[in-house]
Formats: C-alpha cells, sequence, structure tokens
C-alpha cells in the first residue's frame, strides 16, 4: 500500500461486514436525477423540433441561425441522454417533441417569419433556460453539462434577439 494515497471505504470500516458492505454494492442510481434529467431531455427534444419546423421557411439570412439552434439542441439531446444511461436509465423521447415544431411550421409558412415567430420561440427557449437553471440546482453531480449547455443556448439567444430587433 502507497501511504501517499487516502484510504478506502473498506480500509476504514469498522469490521469485516462493514467492509465488504462498502465494496459489494455500487451506489444506486439517484431516481429524481434520471427524473430531471429526463424532464429536461424531453424540452430540449421539443425546442428541437420547433426549430426544425422553420427549416425551408426562413431564408439564407435567418436559416443558418435556425440550424445553429438545432445543432445546439441536437447536441445537448445527446449528452442529456449519454447522462441518463450513465445513470442506468434508458432515455425516453418525447412523445409530442414534433407537435409544437409542426404548429409552428404551420404558422411560419403561412405568415412567414416574423418578429413575433422568433419571440415566441425566445420565450420558450426562456423556460429551457430556467429548467436548466432548477436542474443544475437539484443535481451537482452534472452542473457543468448544464452550465455549459446553459451558455450556449444564452449566447444563441443574444444572437437571435439581435438579428431580429430592428
Amino acid at each position: 500500500m502507497d501511504d501517499n494515497q487516502p484510504a478506502t471505504p473498506p480500509q476504514l470500516a469498522a469490521n469485516t461486514k462493514a467492509a465488504s458492505d462498502a465494496v459489494a454494492e455500487p451506489a444506486t442510481p439517484d431516481a429524481g436525477a434520471a427524473e430531471r434529467l429526463q424532464t429536461l431531455l424531453h424540452a430540449v427534444e421539443e425546442a428541437e423540433a420547433r426549430w426544425s419546423a422553420l427549416d425551408g421557411a426562413s431564408g439564407d439570412d435567418l436559416g443558418a441561425l435556425v440550424d445553429d439552434w438545432r445543432a445546439a439542441h441536437l447536441g445537448h439531446r445527446d449528452e442529456l441522454s449519454a447522462a441518463l444511461v450513465g445513470l442506468r436509465v434508458e432515455p425516453e423521447s418525447a412523445a409530442g417533441a414534433g407537435i409544437g415544431g409542426e404548429v409552428a411550421g404551420i404558422g411560419a409558412a403561412l405568415t412567414g417569419l416574423r418578429h413575433s415567430t422568433f419571440t415566441r420561440l425566445l420565450r420558450a427557449e426562456n423556460a429551457i433556460l430556467d429548467l436548466y437553471t432548477d436542474t443544475g440546482r437539484a443535481d451537482p453531480e452534472h452542473r457543468g453539462m448544464f452550465d455549459r449547455h446553459r451558455a450556449e443556448l444564452v449566447a444563441l439567444a443574444n444572437r437571435t434577439q439581435e438579428r431580429i430587433d430592428p
């Protein structure tokens, strides 16, 4: 044994039974953490569907911005799914993820992309930002990932607001 290494839980155990218990079972996944991750995953999937519905409805100048939103949400979806798998929980897709996107897409196709379309989308993004904040407070294990996702979305929201403001 290396004297410079800290003692392990079995070495600190009061008796052999306690030592066996310390190494016998891996920690069980936190059901609350898995539920919070799943809720956030669903919100991200729904957001991606809303932005996806705008494909083709936007011109070149706004199309790149829509693509950036979609790419961010798809990347976040993959990372949130991996975090769930890390907790030994199978990620579930949001059942109605396409509905909000279809409605946004129909409205954009009928009226064209306007300031109000992006304002509604940004309002929905603000709800996701709040969800990231709340989830990060309750789940310190994944807080770094949540903070990074949140920072990316804030930067996109600022770019979008600057682009749509006259």
